[in-house]
C-alpha cells in the first residue's frame, strides 16, 4: 500500500477560558493583548487561528501578527454573545480540520474564503438558534457558511439540513458541510455575515 503523506497543518485557538490546557496550540486571549503578540503566534508557526471574545483592541493586535507570518485569523462571535456556544464550534472547527476524519472535504481554503467573504462571523452549536437567525436576517447578508454534523446524525437528517441551510441563505453564498464524529454539539455552524449597505 502507498502512504499519503500529508501537510501539517496548524491550528490555534485563542479564547479566554481555562478548558483548553490540553489542547494543542492554544494561546490564551490575554498574552495576545500586547506588543508580544506577534511573536507568540511566530513561534507557533500556526497556519490557522480561531478567535473567540476579543476586545476591538486585541483585533487590530492579532490582525496584525497573523498578517505578518500569514496566518489565517478568524475572530468568531454569537448573536448572544454566548462563549460556550463560540467555544463548542471552534473547538469541533479545530478537532474536524486536526483529524482528517472521513469525509476529508473541509480544509484551510474553505476556512480563508469563509473569512474573506465576510464582515463578521457568528457560531451556532444548535439547529433551533441557527434557523431563527438564518430566517429574521436578509439572505444577502449570509455570506457563506460551514456546517459540521455530528457523528451520530444520519445520511438522510445531514441531507435535509444543508437543504434548509441553502433555502435561506443566498444562492451566491458558499457552504461547505461535512461530518465530525467526535463533535461536543448538535452542529457545528459558522455563518459568515456582510454588513448591510
Amino acid at each position: 500500500m502507498f502512504e499519503v503523506e500529508r501537510d501539517v497543518v496548524r491550528i490555534g485557538i485563542a479564547a479566554a477560558t481555562n478548558k483548553a490546557q490540553e489542547m494543542d496550540f492554544f494561546i490564551p486571549l490575554e498574552s495576545l493583548s500586547t506588543s508580544a503578540s506577534c511573536g507568540i503566534i511566530s513561534d507557533s508557526r500556526l497556519d490557522l487561528l480561531l478567535v473567540s471574545g476579543a476586545t476591538p483592541q486585541q483585533i487590530d493586535m492579532i490582525t496584525t501578527a497573523c498578517g505578518a507570518v500569514g496566518c489565517i485569523v478568524l475572530f468568531v462571535g454569537n448573536p448572544s454573545n454566548d462563549d460556550e456556544v463560540v467555544w463548542n464550534v471552534i473547538g469541533n472547527v479545530k478537532g474536524k480540520l486536526d483529524s482528517y476524519e472521513m469525509p476529508n472535504n473541509i480544509g484551510i481554503a474553505d476556512i480563508r474564503l469563509l473569512a474573506d467573504e465576510a464582515d463578521y462571523l457568528l457560531a451556532f452549536d444548535d439547529e433551533a438558534s441557527l434557523f431563527q437567525f438564518l430566517e429574521t436576517t436578509p439572505a444577502e447578508q449570509h455570506s457563506g457558511g460551514i456546517y459540521l454534523a455530528s457523528g451520530r446524525v444520519t445520511f438522510e437528517a445531514f441531507t435535509g439540513m444543508n437543504e434548509r441551510i441553502d433555502a435561506l441563505i443566498s444562492p451566491c453564498a458558499y457552504l461547505v458541510s461535512s461530518f465530525y464524529s467526535a463533535a461536543t454539539s448538535e452542529c457545528s455552524v459558522i455563518i459568515g455575515v456582510r454588513i448591510a449597505k
